[in-house]
């Protein structure tokens, strides 16, 4: 994935980012390339909170696990990205999805 704005315009990266993100078997590729390019991400977008926030909710809509929820807490907090109470409802949200997985995991087709 490109971040050079010579190949790829702002908004075509993050739709592609969040496509990616939303999708159950690579979502974690997604989740790695935003850790490891964090600054470059950050830079490209220009720090919009609206648009990174809009990135993470994706990125962490596939989430399941406790160490990706906390990854995913430990990350934001590192960084100090997005106001207390978004980032509390993003890390609530992984938690309702982890209990729900938890609590139906046995009826799940595989």
């Amino acid at each position: 994935m490109s971040i050079n704005e010579n190949f790829i315009s702002t908004e075509e990266f993050l739709e592609l980012l969040e496509n990616i993100a939303v999708q159950p078997s690579i979502s974690e590729v997604g989740w790695w390339f935003m850790k490891k390019n964090w600054s470059k991400v950050f830079q490209r977008v220009s720090g919009s909170q609206k648009l990174l926030q809009t990135c993470f909710g994706a990125l962490s809509s596939t989430f399941t696990s406790k160490s990706l929820h906390d990854e995913l807490k430990s990350f934001l907090n590192e960084h100090m990205f997005g106001n207390p109470q978004w980032r509390s409802e993003l890390l609530r949200d992984v938690t309702k999805r982890i209990k729900w997985r938890d609590e139906f995991e046995d009826e799940m087709v595989q």
